[in-house]
């Protein structure tokens, strides 16, 4: 199978550390959008896609990894307890809403200068802050997201605040807990070879 990707999108990472906590084979081909190869397996033209060997495609980072859980259940990202599978997906859901806000920014800096709107990027800046002091009580004292083990909810928050150390590095300063939770996992291999370049 085949993972089309962009080396700085979070969702792309997300898949991509799975892939590696997983043990799973996968040609990972990096892509420029638009890209014709892309967008013949995704109409929607958006990466994570992930294309099997009988040319299915899947995209969406979230049913991705639904479908590598199955894949290859061990080891297991998502819990098979069903409580715990919703906290798991719930911390996925924070990391992926973290990383939506963030991408708001950056694509309204993208705009020219003249045409951004300064109460787009304060907003959602307020929003990663207020998100983050959440998390620094959340995080305080622990070593994983949930549970004793890494699974998916380290690899959404883990992705997630990436992201920002890469576009709103200055919004992390002063979390002593979540920049331990960071250097905790920094050189873990699935994190480490998944880095956006810069």
């Amino acid at each position: 199978m085949k993972l089309l990707y962009t080396p700085n999108s979070p969702y792309a990472r997300k898949v991509r550390i799975a892939l590696r906590e997983k043990g799973i084979a996968c040609e990972e081909t990096q892509v420029t959008l638009p890209d014709p190869a892309l967008d013949s397996a995704n109409t929607l033209g958006k990466v994570p896609t992930l294309v099997l060997d009988d040319q299915t495609s899947m995209f969406d980072s979230v049913v991705i990894i639904e479908y590598l859980e199955l894949a290859k259940p061990e080891p297991r990202m998502i819990p098979i307890d069903l409580w715990e599978r919703v906290i798991v997906r719930k911390w996925e859901a924070l990391g992926d809403g973290l990383c939506d806000v963030t991408v708001n920014v950056v694509l309204e800096q993208r705009r020219p200068t003249d045409k951004q709107d300064a109460s787009v990027i304060d907003r959602a800046d307020r929003k990663i802050t207020a998100t983050l002091r959440a998390l620094e009580s959340e995080l305080t004292g622990r070593t994983y997201a949930f549970g004793n083990d890494f699974s998916l909810a380290d690899a959404a928050l883990l992705t997630a605040l990436g992201y920002i150390a890469l576009r709103r590095q200055h919004l992390l300063e002063g979390f002593s807990a979540i920049h331990a939770y960071r250097s905790v996992h920094a050189q873990r291999p699935s994190i480490a070879m998944t880095l956006p370049p810069g």
